[in-house]
């Protein structure tokens, strides 16, 4: 993804506001038979024309391993790292008709987790429900 801005202001026609934003990424999921699980996602991002020290291009990877555990593999424990590289950032333009302005956020810094998840999404059949179309029920009978 990527975009190309040129935002003009007539109340100060002399500054530049051309800038440029670009989101690259990729990611890749893997599942063994045995249960285990890996899952990378990394992304690119680039700024450039913005104020100086604003222009910046960086990584950012997350990445996870798991593994299915107990009968019927219906938990998980996972270990996963945000933003492996520790290069995170976050950079905002800002226009309206009387400035420009570039800021820097505070973002989550880089962290690992530890998960442990258990999947209640099988409770066996459900009783079988009347179907009152069929002229089994008493709503649709006609006398």
């Amino acid at each position: 993804n990527g975009s190309f801005n040129n935002a003009k202001n007539t109340l100060q026609p002399e500054q530049n506001n051309k800038y440029f934003s670009h989101s690259t990424s990729a990611k890749l999921n893997l599942l063994t038979k045995k249960g285990w699980l890996f899952n990378t996602d990394l992304t690119n991002q680039l700024y450039s024309g913005l104020s100086d020290g604003y222009n910046q291009n960086y990584w950012l990877w997350n990445m996870a391993i798991a593994k299915k555990i107990l009968k019927d593999q219906k938990g998980e424990i996972r270990l996963s790292v945000f933003d492996l590289l520790d290069q995170n950032q976050s950079i905002t333009r800002n226009v309206t008709e009387t400035y420009f302005e570039d800021v820097f956020t505070k973002v989550v810094e880089q962290y690992f987790m530890v998960t442990f998840t258990y999947n209640l999404k099988n409770f066996g059949k459900a009783p079988a429900r009347p179907n009152f179309n069929q002229g089994g029920g008493d709503f649709f009978r006609r006398n």
